[in-house]
Order: structure tokens, then C-alpha cells, then sequence
């Protein structure tokens, strides 16, 4: 379900995923680079 929320979210900016078949596969270096992106932003609000 948190997938769903953050993929639907456009506020959040997720990384889409690719579809091979009916399964979905996210790059990892988009899944770090969205997670540092993150950290920085929560770092510049504290």
C-alpha cells in the first residue's frame, strides 16, 4: 500500500518503475538518489 501512496503522490516525486511482464522493477540507483534527495530536504527544513 505505501508503494501505491508514494507512486500516486505527485508531491513526492517518486521514481516510476519498469514493467517486465505484469511485475514491476525500479532501478536502484533511482530508489538512492530519490532517498538522498529526501535527506537533504528534511535536513534543510530542521
Amino acid at each position: 500500500m505505501t508503494l501505491h501512496r508514494w507512486l500516486h503522490n505527485p508531491d513526492l516525486d517518486f521514481p516510476r518503475p519498469q514493467y517486465i511482464g505484469r511485475r514491476r522493477y525500479w532501478r536502484e540507483a533511482d530508489i538512492v538518489a530519490w532517498l538522498e534527495e529526501r535527506a537533504t530536504e528534511n535536513a534543510a527544513e530542521v
